[in-house]
């Protein structure tokens, strides 16, 4: 009889024991960091199209890089697999790529107004001239955005990729508008 206790009291302990480190476990691999995985091998190119909207004026030109990676994202040229500038009209400007292969990209729009080719800067590090991102600025307005945070996947001819460029140093427009009102 004491046998049959012993083991009656084992397999109590056993049981309760063993769900108790399995649901562990189980919680561990569902609370570990997903990895980011590497994006898909695609086949085949397209054109790509980024439309632009939102320049504040139509002096200077729109520069816009085109980015595979996050290596000189969002304004070192030397990093981006293509670039391209275009004339701004009426707030707007358009620029065809051409045919790319399929992937993943990001796209940084600069409104170059003082034509130097970088983005003017204040003594803090925020950006005087227009910017735009594939994915646009969201509610950031501390440090610089991230290629993942703008990366989209490119995956059909003609896809037309909008960009809304935002100005960050308001008070540079409030100075302006002061100084043009009567």
């Amino acid at each position: 009889m004491k046998q049959s206790g012993e083991f009656f009291l084992r397999k109590w302990i056993r049981r309760p024991l063993l769900h108790a480190l399995l649901g562990g476990l189980l919680l561990a691999c569902a609370c570990a960091p997903a990895r980011e995985s590497a994006p898909p091998t695609l086949t085949g190119q397209g054109r790509l199209i980024v439309e632009m909207a939102g320049f504040r004026n139509s002096q200077g030109v729109a520069r816009v890089w085109l980015f595979a990676s996050a290596e000189g994202f969002p304004d070192e040229e030397k990093g981006a697999l293509a670039s391209s500038h275009g004339e701004i009209r009426d707030g707007r400007c358009e620029l065809t790529f051409p045919p790319l292969p399929f992937g993943a990209y990001a796209v940084s729009v600069l409104h170059d107004e003082d034509g130097d080719n970088r983005m003017a800067a204040n003594p803090f590090g925020m950006p005087r001239e227009g910017l735009g991102l594939s994915n646009g600025l969201g509610s950031r307005r501390f440090g610089p955005p991230t290629f993942a945070e703008a990366r989209f996947l490119f995956l059909m001819d003609g896809l037309r990729v909008p960009v809304k460029v935002e100005y960050l140093d308001r008070r540079r427009d409030e100075r302006r508008k002061r100084r043009q009102s009567p």
